[in-house]
């Protein structure tokens, strides 16, 4: 052959462990293709290697089938035929939590170390598109390179080979500055399956992908993939490949390591690609990000999940443990498993067949009441510890600042208990609280003692709803006396309104609301209208068909619902037209708090009709040309119009935890949310639009699978906030918008012995967001700060601490502040 380029060919399979097919069906068939692809390694000398997924899960998945086999499978790892690991699962980057994306790296290093050294390289093969700051992840996991399916070529396949980025190879670049080698895979990751063993077969085959990668390759080296989704190991691929050399190619079998040093040399002529890779250059059909809409009670649960998990379980047993009790890092370990083996992309997207997505609500279900079991045994026995023998609230701040905020907490009499009938809870400071009281009235229940047999009384159960400041990252004890002053009203409303002393919410008579900044005079109107259209669709893609129904014209029933002195709650019912010709009744919640700018909607509403999507709208207007999407450890910025290539009529975006949009004149706006991924500014008018269900009934891509389930026809609900705000109030509002995502405070109440609850456990000051606060399996104190904003900030330490990596592995160097880049992810530990 007349070309100085070597054919890597690297076997592998890309191991959906459920899609198509439940996870029983596909693991059935991963014995199978495991029984034989271990045949082969033990067997053929000639066949060097096999890539197992970048996945170690799918490993644990064929033990617990063959355990007889584990000492072969070690074997094979350690002579480097097997290559296992890094990441516990392939997971969907946008749709988890930056922490969770973190621990799925840290979780799977750990789970490969059972079985030999993981193998090190960031693999992405199917990812439905890629976050900005995974190369600030990966080098903080100890990986220097990303191997990818849907790089930047996939957006517009005109670049390949014409322009910088539209070779396999570049440097990718987080917003924070971190490079990675990547290879996205041009000719996808079947680019070398099935190679034929005939020689004239195969000598076309392999003339055809030499000339078209060689065009869009810098280096001397060219991937080639052995492998697909769910493909049998091609057991004669080492015959084939002495007959490719006989044939006079350059061509070798091994691995993605080996073909990494090679490229290595070439990297200064690698062309940077910075931030998330998302296919915005592409036409925007078939883009998959629809799937963050495909059946979303899966985000809400998964929301729930690792909430309880990153932001209340992890944090109170690190406080527990600072309080004389034991810290269960294993069972954190165990449930964070739970939570990540429903996170592979085909799981969490909800683009899987019905049987798949039915499990995954177990999985959620039994992984949150794992969590909140092991948040119940911690309030209990802290609770026995630090509560006196008067009834005390314990208000645990899980975060590492202080925070000011509303913290509920169950509070329940015993018979014979004294209840106070105006309560009021005092500090050891002296400081007073007044709470709202709901009485729930009388109930029986049961507590399963540690040292006991099960109990059975009755109680009279109370709501207390406290608001205060309460030092970070420390347990606070607040004795509950009868008194007779109550806190002052701080929330007022009258006919169509609500105001406290910051903002006025007025309501139009269809529904939808104006939001006023007292001090400003300035306002946002027209907030929350609701949409329907028709979706003849899939799982993957939305498209829009039928007539466009919104609720702008309706006579909405606005009435009050509830109302005390700190929150003001109006119910409004909105009737809007659906594809089926029959309305459903949608009830929206509208809240504003004292001392709070945002506006909290709760809703709730039966689907009943098919192939459709809802949608709430927000009026922010056209003054704006880029917006923010936060989510990952990063506040990234968007254009709001499509680029000159896109030709669908829509363009869906991704967001985890807000949108925000500001003006140009310091003044913005913020949607935060819990659980719903998918919006979209229009491109006409500027509006912002969140989706609250997409129902279709068949998963799309290579056959027709219908799936009844993912129309959706349940009760749908949402949670989430919006809040303007005015120049200077930036920082406070986005500060908000990431607290009302995942609240930081959290509270029992009881009696007990009465111990002084410990100091703060650490304190950092600076416009940061804490992103983990936990001990680790070492019994090491950790905390992760990110800085979303593109400006550095300044961070201070209440104590020394040690800076670590990603995999909390100590670097050397001990600070009590530092100036944190714009973009920077922080690990420290701390004593």
């Amino acid at each position: 052959m007349a070309n100085n380029k070597t054919m890597y060919v690297v076997s592998h399979s890309h191991w959906d462990r459920e899609w198509y097919l439940s996870h029983a069906k596909h693991n059935f068939n991963l014995v199978r293709t495991m029984d034989k692809l271990i045949e082969v390694l033990e067997n053929d000398d000639g066949f060097k290697t096999f890539h197992l997924d970048g996945q170690i899960i799918i490993l644990d998945d064929y033990l617990a089938v063959r355990p007889s086999m584990a000492e072969r499978v070690k074997k094979l790892i350690a002579n480097g035929k097997l290559k296992v690991g890094p990441l516990y699962i392939l997971q969907d980057d946008y749709l988890l939590s930056g922490e969770a994306n973190v621990r799925n790296a840290l979780v799977g290093i750990r789970e490969t170390k059972k079985y030999g050294n993981p193998t090190m390289i960031g693999y992405f093969p199917d990812t439905f598109g890629n976050i900005g700051q995974m190369p600030q992840i990966l080098k903080g996991v100890g990986i220097d390179n990303a191997f990818m399916g849907r790089g930047p070529v996939i957006s517009n396949p005109e670049k390949v080979g014409k322009t910088d980025d539209g070779f396999a190879e570049f440097t990718w670049v987080a917003p924070d500055g971190s490079e990675v080698i990547a290879e996205q895979f041009i000719y996808w990751y079947s680019s070398g399956m099935e190679l034929p063993e005939e020689e004239d077969a195969l000598n076309n085959r392999l003339g055809e992908l030499l000339t078209n990668m060689s065009a869009c390759t810098k280096t001397s080296s060219i991937l080639l993939l052995n492998g697909c989704d769910h493909q049998p190991v091609q057991a004669n691929l080492s015959k084939v490949i002495e007959k490719a050399k006989k044939l006079g190619y350059d061509i070798k079998h091994t691995s993605l390591e080996d073909f990494l040093e090679s490229v290595r040399p070439y990297r200064s002529s690698f062309a940077p690609v910075v931030g998330e890779i998302n296919q915005e250059e592409s036409d925007g059909y078939r883009t998959l990000r629809e799937t963050a809409s495909a059946r979303i009670y899966l985000k809400q649960s998964s929301y729930r999940a690792g909430y309880l998990l990153e932001s209340v379980a992890e944090p109170l047993g690190l406080l527990g443990d600072k309080n004389g009790l034991l810290n269960d890092e294993e069972m954190f370990h165990y449930a964070w498993k739970c939570l990540l083996e429903n996170y592979p992309h085909d799981s969490i997207c909800g683009c899987s067949v019905d049987e798949v997505h039915r499990k995954m609500e177990v999985r959620f279900a039994e992984t949150i009441d794992t969590v909140q079991s092991q948040i119940d045994l911690t309030g209990d026995r802290l609770v026995a510890k630090l509560c006196g023998s008067e009834k005390t609230v314990l208000v645990c701040n899980c975060y590492a600042k202080p925070v000011t905020d509303y913290v509920e907490v169950k509070v329940d009499y015993k018979e014979g208990e004294t209840i106070p009938q105006t309560p009021i809870l005092y500090g050891d400071d002296g400081s007073e609280y007044y709470p709202v009281v709901e009485d729930l009235g009388e109930m029986t229940v049961f507590e399963l003692p540690e040292d006991k047999f099960r109990q059975v009384f009755n109680v009279h159960r109370f709501i207390y709803r406290i608001y205060g400041t309460f030092a970070p990252a420390k347990i606070t004890a607040l004795t509950v006396k009868d008194g007779s002053k109550e806190e002052e009203k701080g929330v007022w409303y009258g006919d169509g309104f609500i105001e406290n002393s910051l903002v006025k919410i007025t309501f139009n008579k269809n529904g939808s609301f104006n939001i006023t900044d007292k001090n400003s005079g300035k306002n946002l109107k027209d907030q929350n209208v609701y949409t329907e259209i028709g979706d003849k669709g899939n799982e993957y893609e939305f498209m829009p068909t039928g007539n466009c129904y919104d609720t702008s014209n309706d006579i909405a029933s606005i009435v009050l619902d509830k109302a005390d002195s700190q929150a003001v709650t109006f119910k409004v019912t909105n009737n809007l037209m659906q594809q089926n010709g029959k309305y459903v009744e949608i009830e929206s919640k509208i809240t504003l708090y004292a001392h709070k700018k945002g506006v909290r909607v709760s809703l709730k509403f039966n689907n009943e009709c098919k192939d459709h999507r809802i949608r709430a709208d927000f009026a922010w207007g056209t003054e704006f040309a880029t917006h923010n999407s936060a989510g990952q450890f990063d506040l990234t910025k968007r254009n709001n119009c499509f680029g000159s290539n896109w030709k669908a009529p829509h363009h869906p975006q991704r967001t985890y935890e807000f949108i925000e949009r500001l003006d140009g004149k310091g003044n913005g706006s913020v949607l935060a949310l819990r659980g719903h991924n998918e919006y979209e500014v229009l491109a006409d008018n500027g509006h912002t639009q969140i989706t609250l269900v997409r129902g279709v009934g068949i998963l799309g891509d290579w056959f027709d699978f219908y799936t009844y389930d993912s129309q959706c026809l349940r009760e749908v609900t949402a949670e989430y906030m919006v809040e303007f705000y005015v120049d200077g109030e930036r920082e406070m509002a986005i500060d908000e918008a990431y607290s009302f995502h995942k609240p930081r405070l959290y509270a029992f109440a009881g009696n007990g012995k009465g111990e002084k609850a410990s100091d703060s456990a650490i304190s950092v000051s600076g416009n940061v967001v804490v992103s983990c606060l936990r001990m680790n399996e070492n019994g090491e104190n950790v905390l992760r700060i990110f800085n979303p904003y593109e400006v550095a900030q300044e961070v201070k330490f209440s104590k020394e601490v040690c800076v670590t990596d990603m995999r909390e592995q100590f670097s050397g160097e001990k600070i009590t502040q530092t100036t944190l880049a714009p973009k920077k992810i922080l690990t420290v530990k701390f004593n």
